[in-house]
């Protein structure tokens, strides 16, 4: 009883549980469980979190999709600074910011303020790109694991 009273309390604060990611296995579910995340961040301006089984927390970013000229896109981050040195999933939006384009785990984010990349921008290589959601487990362990043995950010090929 007490744990699901705990449980509560941190879904109201928006910390989600490997227990939802383990009913999204594949890939399109995990990105329909991620749109959720989106639109529960952008309708309501709360934080989403994730709690893995080992009991980290990743950060979860959206980055929604800016025209910056004509037909040109950018996508703008706003990073939240008392979780910057998280773990973080970032995903970003399509043109539409109606679904998700592709996902991204980095061992932290780098930057304060808000900014804006390009689709192949190189600060994505401080990342490792997610192309399969039942992997998020495996991928942010690879890239706490890079970062430690480096001592320092790890630089990922996309």
């Amino acid at each position: 009883m007490e744990e699901a009273k705990n449980r509560v309390e941190q879904e109201s604060k928006g910390i989600c549980h490997p227990g939802l990611l383990s009913q999204f296995a594949c890939e399109k579910q995990g990105c329909i469980l991620l749109k959720s995340l989106a639109d529960r961040i952008l309708a309501r301006h709360r934080r989403s979190r994730l709690r893995l089984s080992s009991g980290l927390i990743v950060s979860v970013l959206v980055a929604r999709s800016v025209r910056a000229w004509k037909e040109t896109l950018r996508w703008q981050i706003d990073p939240v600074q008392h979780e910057s040195k998280f773990t973080t999933l970032l995903a970003r939006l399509d043109a539409s910011n109606c679904s998700i384009l592709d996902l991204h785990v980095f061992p932290n984010i780098d930057r304060q303020k808000r900014f804006h990349i390009s689709l192949n921008d190189s600060w994505l290589n401080r990342g490792k790109g997610l192309s399969d959601l039942s992997r998020l487990c495996e991928v942010v362990a690879r890239v706490r694991l890079t970062q430690r043995s480096n001592g320092r950010e790890s630089h990922w090929r996309v």
